[in-house]
């Protein structure tokens, strides 16, 4: 670093994929994007490189500032690179933002570094409380992450069977269209590629029907022996996203991360399951199906309980 670079760090409880969620959507910004005291609305955003995110800063006291983020370089759950000014002509007075998004044993570590044009543009951020302006944003990036894990379904279960048996019983495909699924199903794997960025897509027969449902996962992370990362969702039979059957309403992606434990020749299962991208509207519908999902769990760890007592 130099003389012009301010730096915040800050580790959070949140996977890299859900801490990068709350950077790259506007609903979720305005939640939490700004020092105490500050309310933040959203006039545009272009998420993407090339792209602008067109927003104000509002204060009881101080009034009301106009900012733009222009998006320069972006990698999902690593790394974002922005300028920042105050919008149409005001690009010399900006400065370029860095941000990383570092896996931390459970969490997420971000940095948040930021190089002011000129050392007099360092100094006067400095006597306008830039440093402890970005420590208090991230804080309440802390408080909106919080809230956001508390709408978490979280599954745990303990395993009569070791952890090689039951990580096995996750990542190869026969076993998988074995016990996945609700209850009763008929899953048939049509394809399947374990690693980030691949699909696990199937299809799933209800009981006395003959007309498949069809489901896939988009692997996020996999870490062998230890953690799983996909969005999971309904899908047509080529594997692109739609929505649930009979809750059309229902959040079409649902991030999930699973992580298995030995425990002598047991394994511990946590699974912790929320939607992305979805509206408020469906996050309540989640909420509302949390008793019917967890019934419907249930059953499935029973079919895979099932499965990893045949040896």
């Amino acid at each position: 670093m130099n003389d012009r670079t301010l730096q915040t760090v800050r580790t959070y409880a949140a996977s890299p994929d859900l801490v990068w969620e709350a950077w790259s959507r506007s609903d979720h910004l305005d939640v939490w994007w700004g020092p105490d005291g500050f309310v933040t609305r959203t006039a545009s955003m272009d998420f993407r490189v090339g792209g602008a995110w067109v927003f104000t800063m509002e204060h009881a006291e101080h009034g009301t500032f106009p900012n733009r983020i222009r998006y320069r370089e972006l990698v999902p759950g690593q790394r974002m690179v922005y300028d920042h000014d105050a919008g149409e002509g005001a690009e010399a007075d900006g400065f370029c933002t860095t941000v990383t998004f570092e896996r931390e044993g459970a969490g997420t570590r971000v940095t948040l570094t930021a190089v002011l044009p000129t050392a007099e543009a360092y100094a006067a951020a400095l006597a306008h409380g830039a440093a402890e302006g970005g420590r208090q944003t991230l804080g309440k990036l802390d408080v909106a992450l919080t809230a956001a894990a508390a709408t978490e379904l979280v599954l745990e279960r303990t395993l009569a069977a070791p952890l090689a048996r039951v990580w096995a019983a996750w990542t190869e495909p026969v076993q998988l269209g074995k016990w996945w699924g609700p209850k009763g199903f008929a899953i048939e794997v049509a394809t399947f590629e374990l690693r980030p960025g691949g699909l696990f897509v199937y299809s799933m027969t209800p009981p006395g029907s003959s007309t498949p449902w069809w489901g896939r996962f988009h692997y996020r992370e996999v870490v062998p022996m230890e953690r799983i990362v996909w969005i999971n969702s309904f899908s047509d039979a080529e594997g692109g996203v739609s929505r649930h059957p009979m809750a059309p309403e229902f959040p079409a992606e649902v991030h999930n991360t699973l992580t298995l434990r030995a425990d002598g020749e047991r394994t511990l299962l946590t699974l912790r399951g929320r939607p992305i991208r979805a509206s408020a509207e469906e996050q309540a519908l989640y909420q509302q199906f949390r008793a019917s999902m967890e019934g419907g769990f249930a059953g499935t760890f029973a079919q895979l309980e099932a499965l990893l007592a045949e040896g």
